[in-house]
């Protein structure tokens, strides 16, 4: 995941401040457009700028993570000016050209000193220290196209990733939505989204923008396996325009990847746009990994274009020699974070087996103390590691050991090993193991045929990781569907694992099971429920063949049916057959409910 790393313990103190700060990435909001253009030719200057040529604003982020043991605060304040380069037209559209520079860059983290070349204290009594302006010194570019959206943004190819992933959450601020869409599909620095726009009255240049859990389809840096760990995610940013100059930005972001996440649960946050964003401190976030964090960007002061500015480089061939000039050795780039696999060497993996007991021991501590999280992280990466590179040979196998330790509490069977269970399911999924899956597979046989009524949320536990199981075998697949019964929600747990199948024979299996559990199933009332719960299942398998299967159903008399049928539907969008049944549909029905879905999904 984005928010893990092996690093060595001389691990510089910039690196960190951007692997901190990387997480702000997911709070902010601009809408990408790709670009299919050859470089250089993606904009074209046609004048220069007449109504303001820059601006001065306050940027200052805070946000916080927090592992379940260990809360990191982290503060990021910087004066950011804002300059119209040109205006121009991009992809025949109307558009403007902005660069922005950063100075008196701070930069705090809770309990950590940073400071590059010289060091201070903040003026607000925080701990913490001034960076060198001269790491953020590079310059960056964006293009604003005429409703406000962000199209592209330009910078040398040799800026460093992290410092141009924080650049671009800066540019973010600067979205708008001019055209005064309510619902817009966006793709951003943290991934690609549906956004929900409120408007402060009709042609109003002031917007509050919101999304969650459900608008998500895409995090950055995020494989499809971890992005469904994104149990609790709620972003909320507003802004006014000022005659489409900026006036000020602000929004807040809740995010949790633990599958017992509750946003009720998650830290508050307060912030009016203008005043400091403060955190409520008596929170109880329990067991699980969460994130948080406003930013607010507010105008200073701005200033006008001379007439001597504004009638130089009227000539477009000017303009264009002008333009080259200033944006030479500049290329555009995509607006979403950028993101370098993490490699480890031997040494890298000796260190941090070295940072922990041995692994039957860390089971103790964990079986004793499971809110570790720290630990079974550390346990989880030396498993992903593991099933990747070479260990060292005096290290015995991880997965040995926990699939050790588990017989040994697994015989027992005590509830008060519960919680400890939970941890060795997650780690026990956490690689392709044949070993690990006959286990676990085993041991939901067992619950299900002879478990007493304590052990139901241990099944559902189970089950929920044996969705997300890696390299899911024949034998699997067989053994869980004969333990399915009516309206189970095993179902669905075999669905997603058709998604999740490393082989094409797989995921045809279980959809060829479900399909046959469709069609065997009677068409009467008393079957709706089943009906339903398996066009469901049916969804999850992401198959093609989905389509065929459920285009029968998205015109049902019953409206669960209905709707199970088009929200299963809508992970097929990108097919032009699911748009054909789609705007069929929207002609012929009057239902407030099917039709928000479609709109939303079209």
């Amino acid at each position: 995941a984005v928010f893990t790393s092996v690093c060595a313990p001389d691990m510089k103190i910039l690196q960190l401040m951007v692997l901190v700060l990387i997480t702000q990435l997911w709070l902010m909001s601009v809408t990408g457009t790709e670009s299919d253009q050859e470089e250089g030719d993606f904009y074209l200057p046609t004048g220069n700028c007449q109504h303001v040529e820059g601006c001065l604003y306050k940027y200052t982020v805070n946000q916080f993570n927090f592992d379940g043991n260990e809360q990191l605060n982290v503060t990021f304040k910087t004066d950011v000016t804002v300059s119209c380069e040109s205006t121009g037209r991009y992809k025949m559209i109307d558009c403007i050209l902005y660069c922005i520079s950063l100075n008196r860059v701070f930069v705090s983290v809770t309990g950590m000193h940073l400071f590059e070349n010289s060091s201070s204290n903040s003026s607000d009594g925080t701990d913490g220290g001034e960076l060198s302006d001269k790491i953020f010194e590079k310059k960056f570019c964006f293009v604003q196209l005429n409703d406000g959206q962000i199209a592209e943004v330009i910078y040398p190819e040799e800026e460093d990733m992290n410092i141009a992933n924080i650049k671009k959450a800066i540019a973010s601020a600067f979205q708008a939505n001019f055209a005064q869409e309510k619902l817009r599909r966006e793709t951003d620095v943290s991934g690609i989204y549906n956004s929900h726009y409120d408007f402060l009255g009709e042609g109003s240049d002031t917007f509050t923008r919101t999304v969650t859990t459900p608008d998500i389809e895409e995090l950055s840096g995020v494989s499809p396996e971890e992005n469904l760990l994104v149990k609790s995610f709620f972003k909320e940013d507003s802004a006014t325009f000022n005659n489409r100059v900026l006036v000020q930005a602000s929004g807040h972001t809740f995010l949790s990847l633990d599958e017992n996440s509750d946003v009720e649960n998650m830290t508050t946050l307060e912030n009016d746009g203008y005043s400091e964003g403060t955190y409520n401190e008596s929170f109880n976030l329990g067991n699980k990994f969460s994130m948080g964090g406003s930013y607010k960007l507010v105008q200073i002061h701005c200033h006008q274009p001379s007439e001597e500015s504004i009638a130089v480089g009227a000539n477009k061939r000017s303009l264009q020699h002008e333009h080259n000039k200033r944006m030479s050795g500049l290329k555009k780039h995509n607006i979403m974070a950028n993101f370098k696999e993490v490699t480890v060497s031997k040494e890298d993996i000796a260190w941090l087996r070295h940072s922990i007991p041995s692994i039957p021991i860390a089971l103790k501590q964990l079986h004793k103390d499971p809110t570790q999280i720290k630990l079974v992280n550390t346990i989880k990466n030396l498993l992903i590691y593991e099933s990747q590179y070479d260990m060292p040979s005096d290290f015995s196998p991880v997965m040995d050991d926990l699939i050790i330790y588990f017989h040994q509490i697994w015989s027992g069977k005590k509830e008060s090993d519960f919680e400890m269970r939970k941890i060795l399911y997650s780690l026990l999924v956490a690689v392709k193991s044949i070993k690990a899956q006959e286990v676990l597979r085993d041991a939901l046989v067992e619950l299900r045929n002879n478990y007493e009524e304590y052990e139901a949320k241990e099944i559902e536990t189970l089950q929920i990781n044996l969705a997300f199981l890696p390299g899911v075998t024949r034998t699997t697949v067989e053994v869980l569907a004969n333990l399915i019964q009516n309206n189970d929600p095993l179902l669905l747990v075999l669905g997603s694992m058709a998604r999740y199948a490393d082989e094409i024979e797989i995921k045809q299996l279980i959809f060829g099971k479900l399909e046959k559990l469709l069609n065997d199933t009677k068409k009467d009332e008393d079957s709706f429920e089943s009906i339903t719960n398996l066009i469901y299942a049916l969804g999850n398998t992401g198959v093609d063949n989905t389509i065929q299967t459920l285009e029968p159903y998205v015109q049902h008399d019953n409206e669960d049916i209905q709707f199970a049928a088009i929200s299963s539907l809508r992970m097929h969008t990108s097919s032009k057959k699911t748009q054909e049944i789609f705007e069929k549909l929207l002609n012929i029905t009057n239902q407030e409910q099917v039709v928000e879905v479609i709109v939303k999904t079209l």
